[in-house]
């Protein structure tokens, strides 16, 4: 099995060493070269291509984001950046992910960070690799139906998890979505500051109501509430409505937030609800889409073509509990096939 060449890219010698010693350690990975600007970079993938490479989203000359601009026009190849944990990293970072890098990685902030940066760092590079660099950019292609067609019942309320690739899938649904809709939870993997950005960047682009969740907060039609990058977002039916929780369970997979404990909160609403898989590494939100699956309501799945990384998507099909296979660019408009503009609903009042 040929072995990974991996470029890092990043003008601080100790990351170059932090990210090389991190690589060497993974023993997929055969090659490791280094560069400390973008202009060393580019003279480098002239001559050579990488697998992935890692970039620095704060460098001298040309920052990470300009020099991936030229990449994705010039040599497209996976990306995975390397970013700060502060508010301009974080616009930045949602800025790389919508111009095609592959995933961001928060830089450490001390000691306690490093075994969370490794894991990190070692994940989206081995899941870059196979990743598809132009996937949300991808035609629509035929929809695929997987299980036996269920009849149309308008949603109560509709779940999104994603994870890879997650911020360009969500940035072309949300938009195409009814602004009287019912309301969305969404699970994005993501560290905290990222999250708040990516919410206060939709809420700006869209005008619409859209917001990191608070613990005790009414759903209302139109509302689109994202999990906190560290807390998951369960949906619960209170007194007057639906409310979102914030809970900090142990995640049963180590993500949080998480995907499955979501749609398992929706499945124990007894109410009719859509579920969305994206994009995404790993296989959380399967175990969770089984038990809403089982409750009647239906689940939707973004297909490999259009996905950045098949992972997410992929274990909820070969779990059984999937209704249709969709490309990105045809799974707002199905959404919009079960709604019906209406007043009275308790989850939209």
């Amino acid at each position: 099995m040929r072995k990974l060449y991996i470029l890092v890219v990043d003008d601080s010698r100790l990351m170059r060493r932090m990210i090389g010693d991190i690589l060497a350690e993974m023993p997929q990975v055969g090659r490791i070269a280094f560069a400390n600007d973008a202009v060393s970079a580019q003279s480098l993938l002239q001559e050579e291509q990488p697998d992935v490479m890692t970039l620095d989203i704060e460098m001298p000359d040309m920052n990470g984001i300009m020099f991936l601009d030229r990449i994705m026009a010039e040599r497209p190849l996976p990306v995975v950046m390397v970013s700060a944990l502060t508010s301009a990293g974080a616009e930045a970072s949602l800025t790389a992910l919508e111009k095609g890098a592959v995933e961001v990685v928060a830089k450490p902030t001390g000691l306690d960070g490093m075994t969370r940066f490794r894991d990190e760092l070692a994940d989206a590079v081995t899941f870059a690799a196979s990743a598809h660099v132009d996937g949300v950019t991808r035609g629509a292609i035929a929809s695929r139906q997987v299980a036996k067609e269920r009849p149309l019942t308008e949603p109560e309320l509709i779940g999104f998890a994603a994870s890879t690739g997650g911020v360009a899938a969500l940035a072309t649904i949300l938009p195409a979505l009814p602004l009287d809709f019912p309301p969305i939870v969404v699970t994005q993997h993501m560290p905290a500051p990222f999250v708040e950005r990516l919410a206060s960047r939709l809420q700006l682009r869209l005008s619409r109501d859209i917001a990191v969740a608070k613990d005790g907060e009414r759903l209302r039609r139109g509302m689109i509430r994202f999990a906190p990058g560290h807390r998951h977002l369960l949906p619960v039916m209170g007194v007057k409505g639906l409310l979102c929780t914030l809970s900090d369970a142990p995640p049963p997979l180590g993500h949080t937030p998480s995907a499955d404990l979501m749609f398992a909160a929706m499945a124990r609403l007894g109410l009719p609800t859509i579920g969305v898989i994206l994009t995404g590494m790993g296989r959380d939100g399967a175990n969770g889409l089984n038990e809403l699956h089982a409750t009647g309501s239906s689940v939707i799945a973004q297909d490999r073509d259009s996905c950045v990384v098949y992972g997410m998507p992929r274990a909820a099909v070969e779990a059984g509990v999937v209704d249709e296979i969709l490309p990105l660019s045809a799974i707002a408009a199905r959404i919009s096939t079960f709604w019906q503009p209406s007043v009275g609903k308790v989850a939209g009042q």
